[in-house]
């Protein structure tokens, strides 16, 4: 009786608007109380999204949780009041307007599905598992269209006028790392001595910024002989380019913009290859630091080297990719590296 007159009064409220939805939830949980059952757990979008985070945090790495923290606080000052209130409450049209305004500020159409589909349809796919929502809303979003910006390649002409116009011996010895081992920027920066190994000739990257991927990279004779003339160290784990170790990849006094003034003063021009087209987008020259990769990538190709051997050196992660990965001994990997052509003075 006592809870048939919970639920007549709870109606009555409803159907006269005045049902507030604390109130609601205090009437299921009472029903879940009388039938012996756990409290259902209701949660409020921001409770959810930063709880999600806080997890994330504890699991993954420092700069990976930060651009993930990015996106949901922006997402959730958008949402604006809506925030406070039920999870459940979240619509496709919410995230489909959220989309849009992300391309009205200029974001590219790539970097706007991965933000969608991979950063903010993740909590709420963890939601759905839990059983706090029925469905994801992200799920009903179709990919904007997106345009082919490819990125260019090096010739070994313009890279030995990086090296030439290279500010200093830590800069030389990066450019020479980016493009005879096809890794990224931040992840070449931050290399300790521990991970060089001269003498099995052989560089090893734990876990890759972006992916979380380690890989093991034989180092190139070119390489090898830069590295070979540093001062030597006492402690394994100093840096090897200590002057680049400290810096930002982003920013006016960042290293990739330390790398295109490089480039202007190798006389090497800096075309876009896509235009910002706001005040939050990005434009992309052709030609930057990640060019190397593509480079040592094609160099790779150019001499014949299997693409099950390129991704392997590359530590590229997909499906894909898994596919086609073969268990694959040093030697083959080195063959494959020093079939990179030399940028040496005179060579071909």
């Amino acid at each position: 009786m006592k809870m048939a007159v919970e639920w007549e009064s709870a109606a009555k409220k409803a159907s006269s608007g005045r049902l507030s939805e604390a109130q609601a939830r205090a009437v299921i949980n009472s029903i879940m109380e009388h039938s012996g059952q756990d409290a259902i757990t209701f949660y409020k979008a921001r409770e959810w999204f930063q709880e999600w985070l806080t997890d994330k945090k504890n699991s993954r790495e420092k700069t990976t949780a930060a651009k993930y923290g990015q996106v949901v606080e922006r997402f959730l000052k958008y949402l604006g009041r809506k925030a406070d209130s039920g999870l459940g409450n979240l619509k496709t049209s919410d995230i489909r307007a959220f989309r849009d305004l992300l391309v009205t500020e200029g974001r590219a159409p790539s970097t706007v599905n991965l933000l969608i589909a991979k950063v903010l349809s993740a909590p709420l796919s963890k939601a759905v598992r839990l059983g706090y929502i029925p469905v994801n809303p992200c799920a009903a979003i179709e990919s904007l269209k997106t345009e082919d910006t490819e990125a260019g390649t090096f010739t070994l002409r313009q890279i030995r006028s990086l090296l030439a116009a290279a500010p200093s011996t830590d800069w030389r010895g990066l450019i020479l790392a980016g493009f005879f081992t096809g890794q990224r920027l931040g992840d070449l920066a931050r290399l300790r001595w521990n991970q060089v190994d001269l003498t099995n000739e052989m560089i090893l990257i734990d876990k890759q910024e972006k992916t979380g991927v380690g890989v093991a990279i034989p180092i190139h004779p070119d390489l090898l002989d830069h590295l070979i003339k540093l001062p030597a160290q006492d402690k394994p784990d100093a840096p090897v380019f200590p002057e680049l170790f400290s810096k930002s990849g982003a920013g006016r006094s960042g290293l990739s913009e330390t790398f295109k003034r490089t480039m202007t003063k190798a006389g090497i021009k800096l075309k876009k290859r896509l235009e910002a087209a706001g005040p939050a987008g990005r434009g992309r020259n052709a030609l930057s630091f990640h060019s190397l990769r593509h480079s040592f990538t094609s160099a790779l190709a150019n001499a014949g080297i299997p693409e099950e051997v390129r991704q392997k050196l590359t530590g590229h992660r997909d499906k894909d990719t898994h596919k086609i990965y073969t268990h694959l001994d040093f030697p083959s990997l080195k063959a494959a590296v020093d079939a990179v052509p030399s940028i040496r003075l005179g060579s071909a």
